[in-house]
């Protein structure tokens, strides 16, 4: 069970999250302050640290969010949620704060992201990411030498959110949610053998229900054969190749 904790500061919220998850047996999860390498900074120039402040905390509770999915043992309390984050950055645009797009800061965000021991894309490959001028090229310099390829969405793009969308909704009704995920070792390769499935072997119905790669054209005598994926959930019916 996963519980968030809301409200303003000075509400209680950190004493509350911390008795109800000794009580329950849960883990705790609090807000990144004690290590937050921005908060004096942030105080002291609010105009100037103001993005740097709220990416860090995004990344801090996007890191907390995924060890809370996770964690399948043990419940977990949150003081307050990924999703809170959106109220920080509109009480910053109230209060006339208006986030900057400094080099040094993106600079140093693309450092924080890469970092060997607790950067967000340590263990990624690539980053895609839109066409705003804040991520300039030295920021995609220090993403490269971490070895971490940055991917400029192309312009004038609207529908591309809608291809993601309908990929998620592909791999969840034929896939996911017809099979008992037992870990994050298990998704993966249900995630893997899909993707294999989508690329290679399923049918599109915006092309005319052909597939993404035709295969080589088949023997006009040969068999027709089953390849089966997922333990028979996701089938290929083909004829072997000439």
């Amino acid at each position: 069970m996963f519980i968030g904790i809301a409200g303003i500061i000075g509400a209680g919220k950190s004493t509350l999250s911390q008795q109800l998850a000794e009580h329950l047996g849960y883990e705790a999860f609090n807000e990144p302050v004690d290590d937050n390498p921005y908060l004096s900074d942030f105080y002291e120039d609010m105009n100037r640290w103001g993005a740097m402040m709220q990416l860090y905390l995004l990344f801090r509770r996007f890191e907390q969010h995924q060890r809370i999915v996770w964690n399948k043992e043990k419940g977990a309390v949150q003081n307050r949620t990924i999703y809170e984050d959106t109220i920080f950055d509109r009480m910053l645009h109230e209060a006339g704060i208006h986030h900057q797009p400094y080099g040094e800061l993106m600079e140093q965000t693309a450092r924080n992201l890469t970092d060997a021991f607790d950067g967000f894309l340590r263990d990624a490959t690539h980053l895609i990411h839109d066409r705003d001028p804040l991520f300039t090229i030295k920021f995609a310099e220090i993403l490269k030498s971490s070895g971490v390829t940055p991917i400029k969405l192309p312009p004038r793009s609207p529908n591309l959110n809608a291809y993601a969308e309908r990929f998620v909704r592909s791999i969840k009704n034929e896939c996911l949610s017809r099979v008992v995920v037992l870990g994050e070792r298990h998704l993966r390769l249900l995630v893997r053998e899909y993707v294999e499935h989508y690329h290679r072997e399923r049918n599109h119905q915006g092309l005319e229900n052909r597939l993404l790669s035709e295969p080589p054209p088949p023997k006009s005598d040969a068999g027709v054969r089953r390849r089966r994926r997922v333990g028979g959930l996701l089938n290929y019916y083909h004829r072997e190749a000439a």
